[in-house]
């Protein structure tokens, strides 16, 4: 585990950042997250996941709609080949 980086500040004196200003360096950055803000990550993925599954369904149902609806004009429509 990371406890300390050392680094040359602007002035290129060297700088000791400890391990808690680090983490929260990358939390502002969002490199690293908390467990609430997975937790709600989380919990959208799976709801857009399920509104997704609900959109592809409707989107089979109106395909298989108009291609019912397709056949019954062809049938009026096109003439009998025999």
């Amino acid at each position: 585990m990371l406890l300390a980086k050392i680094e040359k500040d602007w002035k290129g004196k060297w700088q000791v950042a400890r391990a808690e200003d680090l983490m929260q360096d990358l939390i502002n950055r969002k490199l690293v997250v908390t467990v609430e803000e997975h937790e709600v990550v989380k919990k959208e993925l799976a709801e857009t996941k399920k509104e997704l599954v609900r959109v592809e369904e409707a989107h089979d149902k109106s395909i298989s709609i108009l291609m019912a609806r397709l056949e019954k004009v062809e049938q009026r429509w096109m003439p009998v080949q025999n």
